[in-house]
């Protein structure tokens, strides 16, 4: 709960960002800032950061669009 008395305001997915982190196999590592659905209460702070490769595929990654 915010101090606003707003629900649920984290863990819709875990958001790609454009920042990389070098490769491994010849992938480039991504980051991974917040969490998902799925996360535990740890995970899903906007502080949280995952590096993974780049080829990930999953219902709990995303993108944030904006101008």
């Amino acid at each position: 709960v915010s101090p606003y008395g707003v629900h649920d305001m984290a863990g819709n997915v875990m958001e790609w960002t454009a920042t990389s982190r070098g490769e491994e196999e010849g992938l480039p590592l991504i980051i991974l800032r917040g969490g998902a659905w799925s996360s535990d209460g740890v995970d899903s702070s906007t502080f949280s950061r995952t590096i993974t490769q780049s080829y990930i595929r999953s219902a709990g990654v995303g993108f944030r669009c904006a101008r």
